[in-house]
């Protein structure tokens, strides 16, 4: 299972173009929509949605942090996907790995514009500035109590720590020469 998360920062019309994106995966997830009371959402045209409503205002990654705060592990996996942002095409192609039982870090390409893609090559390549949101995923359960800072390079602080939890655990970091993201892909990307 694949927890998709989305903390919503924006305009609806963000998130229904997220969703058909979401919507023929042909692999086992749930999709968190993190938002806060006084910006409350209807779900119910997505399937496999939940509305998480987190207290308070909503500063850069606390969604996420609410998300982690307030589902446990069940065996997920968790991607975080920004609410400008929609999945690749090639996203599918990332479910396989996350059966690998010693693996608790996945970490792939992302498109940034037409002509221009990031790849991670290393794991020394999982650092802030080198890394985005939109190219990896953790098993929750290795998540434990680490959490994103509420600033603008967290998800490079967090996917760093993510490599270093994982390398002292004695786990594996997966790194797929693919590109199966989109980088804030809502604001250039035509069609996926």
């Amino acid at each position: 299972m694949i927890h998709i998360v989305t903390g919503n920062t924006r305009s609806f019309d963000y998130l229904k173009r997220a969703y058909e994106t979401i919507k023929n995966l042909n692999i086992d997830y749930h999709w968190y929509i993190v938002t806060t009371s006084n910006k409350q959402i209807n779900t119910s045209g997505f399937k496999n949605t939940t509305n998480l409503i987190k207290p308070g205002s909503m500063p850069m990654h606390t969604g996420v942090n609410y998300y982690y705060d307030v589902i446990p592990d069940k065996g997920q996996w968790v991607y975080i996907m920004d609410d400008d942002n929609m999945l690749h095409p090639n996203f599918y192609l990332i479910e396989p790995h996350t059966k690998v039982e010693n693996c608790d870090m996945i970490v792939f390409g992302q498109q940034l514009d037409e002509n221009n893609a990031r790849y991670i090559e290393s794991i020394f390549d999982i650092a802030i500035q080198k890394i985005d949101n939109g190219q990896f995923m953790v098993r929750r359960k290795a998540v434990g109590n680490l959490r994103y800072w509420p600033i603008y390079r967290g998800d490079g602080y967090f996917a760093t720590e993510m490599r270093i939890v994982t390398f002292e655990a004695g786990r594996n970091t997966t790194i797929i020469p693919l590109v199966a993201s989109y980088y804030n892909g809502q604001n250039w990307v035509k069609s996926a």
